[in-house]
């Protein structure tokens, strides 16, 4: 008799925190320890006690360097981690073979289903071109007068970056984060002013965890930035300085089964004001039933006006740190 397949499992690489720092670090160069620690939900003690057992083992590599005279810690996949992970990907589906067909009928497509979950960057992308499916009929169509399309594209349930885009800030861990919860479907716009001077864009993510949409605003640091009537979201300013004065703003929001970003870069005097409308605007195209309240995350209604300070734009607070996920700069 052969031997069981979990008998195969390597123990080291398969508990829960590591196997993620693994599956995310098979898709990238290298992640940085912040990045690392927002997407996989844990402590920095946690994490680094973790990646210490990664290093021991010869699994990962970890560097720490000076940038802009600040300490940075970045993990690497070295050649016997990777490894590891090829050999836990060939595991996870002889698993989900020998799991069986569901007894309720949904058969292999069913059990292949339910085996992705948590290891879901490890299994390896569907070979087709993404399709454009409900996300693209839900995406916020227009934007500011003047404003014309400059890039759009069907992300699919990979994750796949559309012709036109690199891939931005941020991409590899909304990836993993995306994947981790099931991810769908996904898409992608991008606007530009005629003058080139202002941008935004709207990512939206379809995800098949009913849970995942308010488990990914968790992952997010908290808001430096608020939008009136949507203050479950997270929302984030960046003053970029220099002559032109130019500012962004990140604005993240969900409503199941949707995850939104509106990103928008423009005058410092007018993109807080621009992400708020873009932002509530998205809102209103995935709950038009709702009001812009508080509804996001089930809790009582307040109404945009109770809640509002007394100017309709984001308000910056200087105490927060930056966000970890967003979409800075998709170009």
């Amino acid at each position: 008799m052969s031997p069981h397949p979990t008998q195969r499992i390597d123990e080291l690489a398969h508990q829960r925190v590591r196997l993620g720092v693994l599956a995310l670090l098979s898709r990238c160069d290298r992640i940085s320890f912040t990045d690392l620690r927002d997407t996989l939900g844990q402590s920095d003690g946690g994490l680094g006690r973790h990646l210490r057992v990664l290093e021991e083992a010869g699994y990962v590599l970890v560097e720490k360097t000076f940038e802009q005279r600040r300490p940075r810690t970045w993990a690497s996949l070295t050649g016997a981690g990777r490894a590891a992970v090829d050999a836990e990907r060939a595991v996870v589906a002889v698993l989900a073979a020998a799991l069986g067909p569901d007894p309720a009928g949904g058969g292999a497509a069913s059990v292949a289903a339910g085996s992705a979950g948590f290891v879901a960057p490890l299994l390896k992308p569907s070979a087709a071109p993404p399709r454009a499916g409900r996300c693209a009929e839900l995406i916020l169509r227009n934007t500011y007068a003047g404003y014309s399309v400059e890039a759009e594209g069907p992300m699919g349930d990979g994750f796949r970056v559309p012709e036109g885009f690199g891939p931005w800030p941020g991409y590899e861990a909304q990836r993993m984060a995306f994947l981790s919860h099931h991810l769908r479907d996904g898409y992608v716009r991008r606007w530009r002013d005629p003058d080139g001077i202002g941008r935004a864009a709207v990512l939206l993510v379809e995800l098949g965890d009913p849970l995942g949409p308010r488990a990914i605003l968790s992952t997010l640091d908290e808001s430096t930035a608020h939008v009136p009537g949507l203050l479950k979201a997270r929302a984030y300013r960046f003053d970029a300085g220099g002559a032109n004065g130019a500012a962004s703003a990140v604005v993240w929001l969900a409503q199941r089964p949707f995850v939104a970003c509106v990103w928008v870069s423009e005058a410092a005097h007018l993109v807080e004001n621009r992400a708020a409308v873009l932002a509530r605007d998205q809102f209103r195209v995935l709950a038009p039933e709702e009001p812009i309240a508080l509804r996001l995350a089930g809790d009582a209604t307040v109404s945009a006006e109770d809640s509002a300070p007394p100017h309709d734009a984001v308000v910056p607070r200087a105490d927060a740190t930056p966000v970890a996920l967003g979409i800075d700069s998709p170009s």
